[in-house]
């Protein structure tokens, strides 16, 4: 049976202990995350955070899980089109 230790985490991955032996043997695992998407190329990007967590998309703005009056930015472009927010 493996120890499973979580030593870090952040909105995008997480480091986990899963050896017997501290230092010996750690897995980083890929959290699920939102991102924006090109709909020209299919470049990808994370969503940015704001006061720790992903923004979501509000018509053609970004806006920070708190309200628009604590954060916004307008949606990102690539391409020349703007990026579609997928969860």
């Amino acid at each position: 049976m493996f120890l499973q230790e979580k030593l870090y985490s952040s909105p995008l991955f997480t480091i986990v202990n899963k050896s017997r032996v501290p230092g010996v043997s750690y897995l980083v695992e890929e959290n699920e995350v939102a991102s924006l998407v090109c709909p020209k190329c299919g470049e990808k990007v994370a969503v940015p955070i704001h006061c720790g967590q992903e923004m979501h998309q509000e018509g053609d703005q970004l806006v920070c899980w708190m309200g628009p009056s604590c954060g916004s930015q307008p949606m990102l472009e690539h391409c020349g089109e703007y990026m579609e927010y997928k969860a």
